[in-house]
């Protein structure tokens, strides 16, 4: 995992991103949903957090921005196809974030 040719691009991220909801686990297994709209305001639940704050894609990156977090920094990172990964399994793509590990499938 983590492999360049894994790294989606600006317009896969924003497809998979804007509009979407992630379905998935942390790596420590906590499961997750987080929706997003199409102009990039999202909601985030787990079973011990819940929080909102907005989404863009600059280069190929996913930037989360939202109070509470990194001193209202913005959160920019990668997200990969997981070739192992499944629908299914909820596991198709990794996002890699400075707070967390995250493996999501992306529902419409």
């Amino acid at each position: 995992m983590g492999r360049n040719e894994h790294r989606l691009d600006t317009s896969v991220i924003s497809a998979l991103t804007l509009g979407r909801t992630w379905t998935g686990r942390h790596a420590n297994g906590v499961p997750f949903v987080r929706q997003a709209d199409e102009h990039g305001s999202f909601a985030y639940r787990s079973a011990t957090t819940i929080f909102s704050g907005t989404v863009q894609v600059e280069g190929d990156m996913l930037c989360q921005l939202y109070e509470g977090a990194l001193m209202g920094r913005k959160n920019c990172s990668h997200i990969y196809r997981n070739p192992n990964g499944t629908r299914e399994g909820n596991d198709e793509y990794v996002f890699v974030s400075v707070d967390a590990l995250m493996y999501l499938s992306v529902k419409p």
